[in-house]
């Protein structure tokens, strides 16, 4: 992205005309530059490269069908920026040509990314790149990742001495060896594919230890896991699993540091990442998505970011972890050089994890200073002052002071979109709310009674079967306590105070499952309340039954009620009257 970023921008600043004629072939572009004539030759279905004039400086030949590059008899000698991306190309040398555009002697700008090249010996021979002393941006990324690996790659790059930019697939045996020394302008390096034949990879401790000049590492894939071809021609899906201690602590000069959507790697692989940083000058560091693969909840610890306290970090991405819950403490290690933190899509709980929610669904929360209200739209920044009041979040179900969300005072921004912790804010608020006014609140292992057995959950819609088959069955026939919301919350209260205390009073949640439930928001906020229960108070001890009543689509279904589906019990009402007296000895079983 940033080769072609550079090429763009480089045309876009210098363009003067455009009619002229540049090529044998017709179909392309031609404008005229300030220092020559680029040809723009992409996507025009070409099987074969034209031959180029002698006054084009820049050549655009991606998107097209060409299986061999342009030979020494098409390009002119003066070109600078040869950009071949996303063709077919499956060698670099013709038989006549052992030395790659060997003519061409001040090219700057080569894109060869996203072609049939086998990164090995064979293709990318010794004396390939001797030519270019010039070249300053190299991307052969993308392209057929070899079996056996490329351990004479650095001898291969060795004669790039001008190269400022490096994308390339990682894969097993790849060393970046002792000839990168002599490479003291490569800065920026982007390490794509990150494929082997197990479709992992590792880094080991002195994988950088000769590219001590970087400034800007790239190791994230894309957030489709990366799809490479090996050298059999079959697709393999790649991450990076493991990357050693001490490993990014060798690049003393790395300001910009990205490992996202490398799920694999996890937040071990954080920590590791995050141990030698404080021997870098790390001024951005993006850890995205890096524990999605189930969707459960991880805990971010006091050591994984420990070693951030000595860092001159500025910019802190930490979006789509899962974070759930935070170690106390955690936020002391945060450098005081920070003026962003993002962490977006992350749930947190009672904790002082730096964020605040943000809920696209329920409400907004408004930061709320002595003389004004500055409100927080979610993804957009938010300035905070030195001293920081509580937060206010307002719901359709009231208004909630948050205090124990600390904001450092050094975080000048805070990025995030997450609804999940409007959730939790919502209920640590009611249940604080009812530990002050009420008795202390007792976790589930500290409580020898419930007010209730079962508590239910219906649409408006479904009142009937709530309270002629399902209170009649379970109450007058099996001698169960209902907490039922018509009879037995109590009158004054708060709508959301009842319902908080008839889940925390009740063994079980039985849910009636409707499309009138799924639309309704009291329905949908007595599931995520009785899910926070589940979570945080009962320790994973399953407490909710769901009651398929009537069919819904997938498409419809909330993500929390779809785990709570995978991972717990759930009945479907029969429509057969003689299934329903099974569907009857289940639920009841399911309560005992």
């Amino acid at each position: 992205m940033i080769i072609k970023a550079f090429l763009l921008l480089s045309i876009l600043f210098k363009i003067v005309s455009s009619d002229i004629s540049c090529s044998t072939e017709p179909k392309c572009r031609c404008i005229l530059l300030e220092d020559g004539i680029y040809a723009d030759c992409s996507g025009r279905q070409l099987n074969l490269s034209p031959t180029f004039k002698e006054n084009v400086t820049s050549i655009n030949l991606s998107f097209n069908y060409l299986i061999y590059p342009p030979s020494n008899e098409n390009l002119p000698e003066c070109l600078k920026n040869l950009n071949v991306s996303n063709n077919l190309i499956y060698t670099l040398s013709f038989d006549t040509e052992k030395i790659l555009f060997w003519k061409i002697t001040g090219l700057e700008f080569l894109d060869l990314s996203s072609n049939k090249l086998l990164i090995d010996e064979p293709f990318f021979f010794p004396n390939i790149f001797s030519n270019f002393t010039l070249l300053e941006l190299l991307d052969i990324s993308g392209n057929v990742i070899p079996e056996k690996g490329f351990p004479e790659f650095d001898n291969v790059m060795a004669p790039l001495i001008s190269l400022r930019f490096l994308s390339v697939d990682i894969f097993e045996s790849i060393t970046f060896g002792r000839s990168f020394e002599r490479l003291s302008n490569l800065k920026s390096l982007r390490l794509t594919g990150v494929c082997n034949t197990s479709r992992t990879f590792i880094i080991m401790e002195d994988f950088f230890l000769y590219l001590s000049f970087l400034e800007y590492l790239d190791i994230s894939t894309l957030e489709v896991w990366t799809s490479m071809y090996n050298d059999t021609g079959s697709t393999c899906y790649c991450s990076l699993t493991s990357i050693h201690r001490g490993a990014i602590g060798k690049l003393t000069n790395l300001k910009y540091l990205d490992i996202s959507n490398n799920r694999y790697l996890g937040l071990c692989g954080f920590r590791n990442i995050t141990y030698g940083l404080n021997l870098t000058s790390i001024k951005i560091f993006k850890a995205r998505n890096l524990y999605c693969q189930d969707s459960r909840s991880v805990t971010l610890y006091c050591d994984d970011i420990r070693n951030l306290r000595n860092t001159s970090l500025e910019e802190l991405y930490i979006d789509g972890n899962n974070i759930d819950i935070g170690q106390p403490g955690i936020l002391t290690y945060l450098p005081s050089s920070l003026l962003i933190l993002s962490i977006r899509d992350v749930t947190c709980e009672k904790s002082r994890i730096n964020t605040v929610s943000g809920d696209n669904t329920t409400g907004t929360c408004a930061y709320t200073p002595q003389h004004y209200n500055d409100y927080i739209h979610s993804s957009k920044p938010v300035d905070v002052p030195d001293n920081p009041d509580p937060w206010r979040c307002s719901y359709p179900l009231g208004d909630v002071d948050v205090h124990y969300i600390v904001v450092p005072e050094n975080v000048k921004s805070i990025v995030m979109n997450n609804s999940r912790m409007g959730w939790k804010i919502k209920y640590w608020y009611y249940i604080a709310k009812r530990n002050y006014f009420q008795y202390d609140y007792m976790r589930l292992e500290e409580r020898q009674n419930y007010k209730f057995d079962v508590f239910l959950s219906y649409a408006d819609e479904e009142r009937i079967f709530a309270i002629m088959e399902l209170t009649k069955r379970l109450e007058e026939n099996e001698n169960f306590r209902l907490c039922i919301h018509e009879r037995d919350f109590i009158p004054g209260c708060d709508i959301a105070d009842n319902i908080v205390n008839a889940i925390h009073n009740s063994r079980k949640v039985i849910f009636v499952v409707t499309p009138a439930f799924l639309k309704s928001k009291w329905c949908i906020y007595e599931l995520n309340m009785a899910y926070m229960e589940y979570v945080v108070s009962r320790q994973g001890v399953n407490c909710m039954i769901m009651v398929i009543k009537e069919k819904i689509k997938e498409r419809d279904i909330p993500r929390k009620m779809y785990d709570i589906m995978k991972d717990e019990s759930y009945l479907t009402f029969p429509d057969e009257e003689e299934d329903k007296e099974a569907f009857w000895e289940r639920l009841i079983d399911s309560l005992r």
